[in-house]
């Protein structure tokens, strides 16, 4: 599988070790209580289309009016299916996770509702982000960002002592630490410091990313809890 890097033209002299630092150091840490009852918390939302879903694409954004810290992943979903099936999760009551074909992992700063041209109002419970400013594809890491997901998502709502993997690279970001996901990408032959303009496998977008904002958002209510 071959690795693509895409970025926005604002963070061309970035490298990748510079911008998922400040990133991850934005975002914060998911099973925070301390910042749960500061500020306006976190929110995991679908990123995906209407059911049935062909593999798993979660969008996550710290809520505090202070951050800049989005993020969308894609996954086959496939470990995502396995784990809540073997935890008596009924698949068929919910949303169906057929396996898909395709993973990517966006990072930007806000997130806002998808519009849905095929429908007479746009998925107001589904988001992405506004602009991405940095992509990868091809990172062949959709069973991390499966368990990432799933225990990020136990750590911020059951059991923020959760003992997780601080291995894994997704859920790393999702706890403020860039370091695993820097060692994943060393250990695939990327060069984290780099400026993303002189990388080999990086290039600018085409054009800017930025979809039309749309005033009204997801609220606490419409949080994904399972998919």
């Amino acid at each position: 599988m071959t690795v693509i890097i895409k970025y926005h033209e604002e963070f061309k002299n970035e490298t990748i070790s510079s911008y998922t630092y400040w990133w991850a150091n934005d975002f914060g840490d998911i099973a925070d209580i301390a910042q749960e009852s500061r500020d306006a918390g976190y929110g995991i939302y679908s990123a995906g289309p209407n059911p049935p879903t062909v593999g798993l694409k979660i969008a996550i954004q710290n809520n505090s009016p202070q951050s800049k810290a989005a993020i969308v992943m894609e996954s086959k979903g496939v470990h995502a299916a396995m784990v809540m099936e073997a935890n008596g999760v009924n698949l068929s009551e919910i949303s169906p996770i057929i396996p898909g074909d395709k993973e990517s992992l966006q990072f930007g700063a806000h997130l806002i509702p998808i519009p849905d041209i095929n429908l007479e109002d746009p998925q107001f419970h589904q988001l992405q982000l506004q602009q991405v400013q940095l992509e990868f594809s091809g990172l062949d890491i959709s069973d991390d960002m499966d368990i990432s997901f799933l225990e990020a998502h136990y750590a911020m709502l059951i059991d923020n002592n959760y003992p997780s993997d601080m291995n894994l690279g997704v859920y790393g970001l999702l706890r403020g630490d860039n370091s695993a996901i820097l060692k994943i990408l060393t250990s695939k032959g990327i060069d984290v410091n780099t400026p993303l303009k002189d990388l080999a496998v990086a290039s600018q977008f085409d054009v800017i990313i930025e979809a039309p904002v749309i005033d009204t958002v997801a609220d606490s209510s419409e949080l994904l809890l399972a998919v």
